[in-house]
């Protein structure tokens, strides 16, 4: 980090009134996808419950969804 005009390198970690204008904010992150808790039914049975990106292959193929 560069104080004032210098161009030798000053590093501070106990300043507190230290403002930098060297540096752009970093860009915001994206939001996380998934985490949500997904509940799948045929009729009135539960087949799977749990984290949507954990659902089971055949469950998100529709093989299993059929009753018997």
């Amino acid at each position: 980090m560069l104080l004032g005009n210098s161009t030798i390198p000053a590093f501070s970690g106990t300043a507190g009134n230290l403002s930098c204008r060297n540096f752009k904010p970093a860009p915001a992150k994206p939001p996380p996808k998934g985490g949500g808790f997904v509940t799948i039914w045929v009729g009135d049975r539960v087949l799977w419950q749990g984290p949507e990106d954990e659902i089971p292959p055949r469950f998100r193929d529709g093989d299993d969804l059929n009753e018997p």
